[in-house]
């Protein structure tokens, strides 16, 4: 045994002055590299997703192309309006839970200011969560939150987050796979696996929850796992999220001629996935390309590409004109209610 830890004592310093020392380098350029290789992948996917669109509607003229948006009900525009807004009434609620995890007494009027207006920002303009969590940062510092609460907070979130997107996405793709996800001609035959990929680790982590109590230490870290309480409030928002999500896209879709909605759903996770994994902001483009592709059995692309529009607008451009103004109504009020502050002092002390 002694000989045995001596040879390992030696493998671990040959591995750390020898190989690390010689593929640092290496490591360096790659770290300037991966930036570019990055960029060039995001351009990459967009303009193939662009491609894609041109070859489907290219028999199609600028009139046929928004006839649909001249021709969609007022009522069906309000209905995908109302479910947007609830929608983003349910993200409010995945920092909401964050807080009473970790037992912090935040009022929901901040939260919900703080969430929508980051989530909004962060849904146009993609950059895996970056400007979002920047704003809800700035929001809850100035607020008292403490940066380990903080870190706390957002992790929380990222987890709730896939854990509803790989819960129902993975149910989804097992029972009511989509018809049209032979169109894409996966690799591995069906998105039956994807879903049991997806399922594998919700699953995972649900039973950990329901059997693990005691905290998590790694290394210096300790983490107190969730209550079943909320765990439970965990997959009812992140998979209310999606849900009714969806929901504003078949909101907007033909009622004389309706996709049934678990097609709409299982075409919108697919839609996603595509989105999230090109990191083109907002998806755009590749969003649109998939549910072109897989919706075109049941409707007219024109249809579709007007129903696309109206979601886009109802679902991103709308709240992020809200979320622009909410933002800078607060950062002027915190600026005036700053310089009243000041003017107060300045008097005190001439006085």
């Amino acid at each position: 045994m002694p000989a045995l830890h001596a040879g390992l004592w030696a493998a671990r310093l040959l591995y750390r002055f020898v190989v690390l020392k010689r593929l640092q380098p290496f490591f360096h350029r790659v770290k300037r590299v991966l930036p570019i290789l990055k960029a060039i992948f995001v351009c990459t996917v967009f303009l193939l997703a662009v491609r894609a669109l041109r070859s489907i509607l290219a028999g199609y003229s600028w009139k046929e192309l928004t006839s649909y948006l001249h021709q969609l009900p007022p009522e069906q525009v309000a209905a995908a309006a109302l479910l947007a807004l609830i929608a983003y009434f349910v993200t409010t609620g995945y920092d909401s839970i964050a807080f009473r995890h970790i037992d912090h007494d935040l009022s929901y009027g901040r939260i919900a200011l703080a969430a929508f207006t980051a989530y909004a920002i962060n849904n146009n303009l993609g950059m895996s969560g970056v400007v979002g969590s920047s704003l809800r940062y700035r929001y809850y510092r100035r607020w008292g939150v403490t940066k380990t609460d903080i870190v706390k907070i957002f992790v929380f979130c990222t987890v709730t987050f896939y854990l509803g997107f790989a819960m129902l996405g993975g149910i989804v793709f097992v029972v009511w796979p989509p018809v049209t996800a032979t169109s894409f001609h996966l690799p591995f035959g069906s998105v039956q696996i994807v879903g049991v990929a997806l399922l594998f680790p919700a699953l995972a982590y649900s039973s950990w929850i329901l059997v693990q109590r005691a905290p998590l230490r790694l290394r210096r870290w300790r983490i107190e796992l969730p209550k079943r309480s909320i765990f439970v409030a965990q997959l009812v928002i992140s998979m209310g999220d999606w849900v009714i999500a969806a929901a504003v896209l078949r909101a907007v879709l033909p009622t004389n001629n309706p996709v049934p909605y678990v097609t709409v759903l299982g075409t919108f996770f697919m839609a996603q996935i595509a989105g999230l994994a090109s990191n083109v902001p907002g998806g755009l483009g590749v969003f649109e390309a998939v549910v072109l592709v897989a919706l075109k059995p049941f409707l007219s692309p024109v249809v579709i590409l007007g129903a696309l529009v109206t979601f886009r607008a109802v679902y991103f451009l709308i709240p992020l004109a809200i979320a622009l103004i909410v933002l800078g109504a607060h950062e002027l009020r915190i600026k005036l209610q700053g310089r009243a502050v000041r003017a107060d002092g300045e008097r005190r002390r001439g006085s």
